[in-house]
């Protein structure tokens, strides 16, 4: 049997560490790769490689999940929107691989949109793992490759998110916010 690539949404565990839990998952189930776990503030995203989801499920059972999803069984008919709504709920890492799947066919001002977007969504994922200057960092790169754009985007409007990620450039105060 092959492995899958499932991300587990449970609900967030106040005052448990990433490695804390990455320990007492490797110790429930046997047999998976836990490739990452990324805390946001409302749920924790487990990213691993099994072979039995419901195996995987049932070994988890003492956490709530909230979502199960196998990354490669996705369909997805409208990728911006699809990568807007990952955003707001604070699924970074699967927005940046939303998006990273447009800007490779892209070109000019839509691959650089594309990857400003791409690199605040990465930001956000350091930010679930604890890295704040690492996410700062990548913010202004993300600033940088935004900044001559003041457009609608497919949905996103680019102009109010160059506006959250420069105020939390100059207060070097990260505050996750959602794209409207």
């Amino acid at each position: 049997m092959e492995k899958k690539r499932i991300i587990f949404l449970i609900e967030k565990i106040e005052g448990i560490n990433r490695k804390e839990l990455a320990r007492t998952i490797k110790e429930k189930i046997k047999g998976i790769k836990l490739n990452d776990i990324r805390i946001a503030s409302k749920h924790i995203e487990i990213d691993l490689f099994a072979e039995d989801v419901e195996k995987t499920k049932e070994a988890l059972k003492e956490f709530k999940i909230i979502d199960i999803k196998i990354v490669s069984e996705e369909k997805i008919e409208d990728k911006f929107q699809y990568a807007k709504q990952l955003f707001n709920s604070e699924r970074f890492w699967e927005t940046h691989e939303v998006l990273e799947s447009v800007w490779r066919d892209s070109k000019g001002d839509e691959k650089n949109i594309l990857h400003g977007l791409i690199l605040i969504a990465a930001a956000f994922v350091h930010y679930q793992k604890e890295r704040e200057e690492t996410c700062l960092s990548i913010l202004k790169r993300a600033y940088e490759e935004l900044k001559k754009y003041d457009i609608d985007f497919h949905g996103f409007d680019i102009k109010y998110i160059k506006n959250k990620i420069e105020e939390i450039i100059k207060t070097n105060d990260i505050k996750i916010f959602r794209i409207i």
